[in-house]
């Protein structure tokens, strides 16, 4: 009877984890329904829209084998992409989907780590980590998946650790082990996702310590293989953040008393975004740090003593103050400033770089007032609960609206930090997509007006001259834009296509190869670099950069295409007619390989083997005149009359304005004594 009752009760208590688990899942679900009918934003493009990388199995096999093929060595996020753009392609709406699921089991794994720790309001805690706004910006930026997919693997690999640390009977039974193995296995998961997971093994070890009170030397022996996967991928994301992202140079030359600033001052701004989550902006005003201004040691010296007078008083208090402030500064670690990261460029904090910390500090600030409630009736507790959590789902949804696209959120950022030269980069560059020009140099003048020595705003007032076809300006921009930052590489390359547009070709060449240099696996860059020698009649230079990409890039026609065309100005002809046969192969329905396979071919005097093909192509583009016109020429080479003049009615019937079409017959007319009339 006794075994019996214990099922029911085991029964009773899955019934109620599964339902309550559930409910934070719906909640989220509810709270982010704005994200749900959002768009791709900003940087998305680089991840997702425009990456190159999820269109091919090859692309997938470079994602984990090359660290550089895409923007940060996150295999595991951008496998995630990959596996999202073949099922969906890029509607937007599986990706926020996704992030919003991954977030809500997050929040569910964060109650069950809570449980187990018998904190306090646990499942409370989840629901604010769940629906607090300052977590939108990790979930309806499609690019943040590294974020929440990092954060339920980090929290899976924690429950299962200390499910090996601290088993229950059944997990005995089980046998700890596999729980171990399955602990580190996760934690790889998480650091292949984004590498802020690296603070987990010390996170873990204070746990340790304040389960017992004390560390045991197995502590430190079992969590060594997460402490070295931890450095080892660390040290990966820190050098591609550095020599491949770009956070290089003097806004990241900051010395070790302005990195502590800053991350005294991060510290204690997290934890008022947590606790007052108003004024939340995508990109925060960039704090000018300066260690002679005393004001700013406050910060730091208010952390260290905060810390400090937990540790003194862990007896009268307990231990729990101290363990959740030092896990919580733990967490925030790495985007503390003692490590460069790209967004310091536009500020030193981020809503979504608090992302795990503000997990940490939610539950100990939810255990805090479970602590000093105690003895109020379950009805006030049950309401204030209630109302905290429809408070963050409302402000949550409010906050997720901005998210909708580019245009909505560089408003909403430009509107709560109108010092954000960023913002207004973003904002004319979508403008001048749009053709709005006006509006684009509005916003690019006054990015240049707040930050006059940043490259990027620059770069952008150059890309609208380009744009309206003003190149003397645009190239005079994008020199501004190298002057600040020579390693800039968008703005090498476009200056080099602008000088070819101005015809300053010696002016061109030494910036388009530069940009090849800095990025050998840019298509464009190396295409353009080959153009430009090719004009400059550098003809075996340019094959040999085209020869190169066809071998980076061998499934691209095109890329074959631009090759056959160089061995064919070289005077390769031969080379050149066996590239366009098998840019053919790759694409029977090219229709530039078509056009010029065939004039190569009539110019070697094959006018039969140059026929099918011409003829293909003014199948594939029956208002065009040039295959018929090319026809007509060899015709009328060869003596051929008759037949070039209906080549020529063909390629007026293709195009009424083909005046050469119109003269060619004309001339044969005359020749002929034959008049001929008009389609």
């Amino acid at each position: 009877m006794a075994k019996t009752k214990s099922l029911v009760s085991s029964d009773r208590r899955y019934t109620w984890g599964l339902a309550t688990g559930c409910l934070i899942v719906l909640l989220t679900l509810v709270a982010y329904v704005p994200a749900l009918r959002a768009g791709f934003i900003w940087d998305d493009d680089d991840y997702v829209t425009q990456n190159d990388m999820l269109r091919s199995a090859t692309g997938l096999a470079r994602i984990w084998t090359v660290p550089g093929a895409v923007p940060q060595y996150y295999p595991l996020t951008f496998t995630s992409f990959w596996i999202d753009y073949h099922l969906w392609g890029l509607r937007p709406l599986p990706y926020h989907l996704e992030n919003v699921l991954l977030h809500a089991l997050a929040a569910v794994m964060l109650w069950r780590i809570l449980a187990r720790l018998n904190i306090p309001g646990a499942w409370l805690a989840a629901a604010v980590f769940a629906l607090h706004p300052v977590e939108v910006e990790s979930v309806a930026w499609v690019t943040e998946r590294k974020n929440v997919l990092s954060g339920l693997l980090v929290m899976a690999a924690a429950m299962e650790y200390l499910k090996f640390r601290f088993p229950s009977d059944q997990a005995r039974a089980r046998g700890p082990w596999p729980v171990y193995a399955l602990s580190i296995l996760l934690f790889i998961g998480a650091m292949l996702s984004k590498t802020t997971a690296a603070m987990l093994p010390p996170v873990l070890l204070i746990l340790c310590w304040w389960k017992r009170r004390r560390l045991r030397t197995g502590d430190a022996i079992l969590l060594s293989p997460l402490f070295a996967i931890g450095i080892v991928l660390g040290l990966v994301t820190a050098w591609l953040e550095k020599h491949h992202v770009g956070a290089a140079g003097a806004t990241w030359s900051l010395d070790f008393a302005q990195r502590m600033l800053v991350a005294g001052r991060a510290v204690w701004f997290y934890l008022g975004k947590i606790v007052w989550p108003a004024n939340l902006a995508f990109i925060y005003p960039r704090w000018d740090v300066d260690p002679a201004v005393w004001w700013q040691w406050l910060y730091p010296a208010a952390v260290l003593g905060v810390v400090v007078a937990l540790w003194v008083a862990r007896r009268r208090i307990g231990a729990g103050p101290f363990v959740a402030a030092v896990a919580f500064i733990l967490a925030l670690f790495p985007a503390l400033g003692f490590f460069d990261v790209y967004p310091f460029r536009y500020s030193f904090v981020a809503d979504h770089f608090q992302y795990l910390g503000s997990a940490v500090m939610i539950a100990a600030l939810v255990a805090l007032l479970a602590r000093l409630l105690p003895g109020r009736p379950p009805i006030v507790r049950r309401t204030g609960a209630l109302a905290l959590l429809a408070i963050l789902a409302t402000l949550t949804f409010r906050q997720a609206e901005i998210y909708r696209d580019p245009e909505t959120l560089w408003n909403d950022t430009i509107a709560r930090n109108p010092s954000s030269w960023m913002a207004h980069v973003n904002l004319g560059r979508l403008f001048a997509q749009r053709g709005e020009l006006g509006k684009a140099a509005r916003e690019n003048r006054r990015a240049i007006e707040l930050a006059p020595d940043e490259p990027e705003a620059h770069y952008n007032l150059a890309t609208f001259f380009a744009q309206r076809g003003d190149f003397d300006q645009a190239a005079e921009q994008y020199e501004k834009a190298i002057a600040l930052r020579p390693h800039y590489f968008l703005a090498q390359k476009n200056l080099g296509v602008a000088l070819v547009r101005l015809g300053k070709l010696s002016e061109a060449l030494p910036h388009l190869a530069r940009a090849v240099q800095m990025r050998s696996d840019d298509a464009l860059a190396r295409q353009n670099y080959a153009a430009a020698l090719l004009a400059d009649r550098q003809y075996d230079a340019a094959v040999e950069q085209l020869d190169i990409l066809v071998k980076q890039r061998p499934r691209d026609a095109r890329a074959r295409l631009h090759l056959a065309d160089a061995l064919s100005s070289a005077g390769q002809v031969d080379k050149a007619i066996a590239v366009y046969q098998s840019a053919l192969q790759l694409d029977p329905n090219l229709y530039e390989a078509l056009v010029n396979l065939g004039r190569v071919l009539i110019r070697t005097g094959n006018l039969s083997r140059a026929e099918p093909y011409l003829r293909q192509a003014a199948r594939l583009r029956p208002n065009q005149a040039l295959p018929w016109l090319l026809m007509g020429q060899a015709l009328e080479k060869a003596g051929d009359l008759s037949s070039a003049a209906t080549a020529y009615q063909n390629a007026l019937r293709a195009d009424p304005s083909s005046a050469e079409a119109r003269e060619r017959l004309h001339a044969i007319s005359q020749q002929t004594g034959v008049r001929r009339g008009s389609p």
